[in-house]
């Protein structure tokens, strides 16, 4: 298995990293070797986020408790007693949060370009089959709570590596 570690900090500690953009640190462990050297970098300000989060948030939950347990898709009609209207508001609002988070992290900002193309370089390792596990510490809650699983880098690794991401404090 390989690890790879991401150490977030917001830049300002006065204010959130989304921002004010965040410090960070990025070190690969590949099974059982020494760890890569620490890269840093930084990832730029997105200040929409934490609103387009909110608000999808708050339209998930005014959901019906048994559409929200069927695991939507925003692409096909459900059945339901709940107006049609609200459902695609919802899955509007996470396709903006989506959206946004795509352009976040694919910016090509100096300072984070280096960190995202070593990431790409290790999805990309044909020589290894193993899962990846990426283990995001960050001081600020909010990057636990985004859906991580929609950055198209994670879903493109041409060897389709198993990829799991973590959470923790820092």
């Amino acid at each position: 298995m390989t690890k790879v570690v991401w150490w977030l900090r917001s830049q300002d500690p006065q204010n959130s990293g989304f921002e004010s953009g965040f410090n960070i640190s990025q070190q690969i462990f590949r099974n059982n070797e020494h760890p890569s050297g620490l890269t840093q970098g930084m990832l730029p300000q997105c200040p929409r986020i934490p609103s387009l989060f909110s608000l999808w948030l708050e339209q998930y939950r005014n959901l019906d408790q048994e559409v929200r347990s069927k695991r939507i898709s925003f692409n096909h009609s459900v059945p339901t007693n709940i107006a049609q209207s609200e459902i695609e508001v919802c899955g509007d609002s996470m396709r903006s949060l989506e959206l946004e988070m795509q352009q976040w992290l694919d910016n090509t900002d100096s300072g984070w370009r280096k960190i995202r193309e070593e990431l790409r370089g290790e999805l990309g390792n044909s020589s290894s089959k193993t899962e990846i596990r990426i283990m995001i510490r960050a001081d600020e809650p909010l990057i636990w709570q985004l859906p991580w699983q929609f950055w198209n880098l994670l879903s493109l690794s041409p060897t389709k590596r198993k990829v799991r991401i973590t959470f923790g404090h820092l």
